[in-house]
């Protein structure tokens, strides 16, 4: 997530009870996407596991703290299916020994061979709005996207169909874990949680 915190960037602040939850977007890496352990939803730029009933912080005026969120959808489909598919390819393929690979999912991606994954949370309590998106007290996952492109679905290539599944997979043991949906990536696309 964006650190778009800044105090002098809050326009408004609001408290929302969480029978009238606002929604955002974002991003979490999915622990564990390659092994038996639990799979656990992680925030990309923090060392924080989402709980599965309810994530907590304390956002005041003069602090960043808080769980972020954008307003909107802003990312690109193609890196979705892609990053996730060469985490994928990679893993299964070169088994952590290919050099390049690993360069660019630790250092420059960051993702170190688990999946990215989108989704829509609720968020209330002390909320703070920005342009770009809102910083809350409590925020729920509601769901996560799974892939529904028609090109990838019915790729005849033996290993997208294996990265699907496996995907697919692992969406649905975090759908179980967290009490959650899933949705069709298409329409996390649409999302806009814009207020004005």
């Amino acid at each position: 997530m964006c650190q778009f915190g800044n105090s002098t960037k809050i326009l408004e602040e609001l408290d929302i009870p969480e029978s009238l939850a606002l929604k955002g977007i974002r991003e979490w890496r999915i622990n564990n996407s390659f092994n038996d352990k639990k799979k656990e939803l992680k925030s990309l730029n923090q060392d924080y596991i989402w709980p599965a009933n309810l994530a907590e912080g304390e956002p005041l005026k003069n602090n960043l703290e808080g769980i972020y969120s954008y307003n909107y959808y802003n990312h690109n489909n193609y890196n979705y299916y892609y990053n996730n598919h060469n985490n994928y390819y990679y893993y299964n393929i070169y088994n952590y020994n290919n050099y390049s690979n690993y360069y660019y999912n630790n250092y420059y991606n960051n993702s170190y061979y688990n999946y990215n994954v989108i989704g829509i949370i609720s968020l209330y309590g002390k909320v703070f709005k920005y342009k770009e998106g809102y910083r809350s007290q409590f925020a729920k996952v509601e769901n996560i996207a799974i892939i529904d492109n028609k090109k990838w679905l019915d790729s005849k290539a033996e290993e997208e169909q294996k990265y699907i599944k496996h995907f697919h997979n692992i969406c649905e043991q975090i759908k179980v874990a967290y009490k959650i949906e899933l949705s069709p990536y298409s329409e996390i696309e649409k999302f806009d949680g814009r207020i004005s």
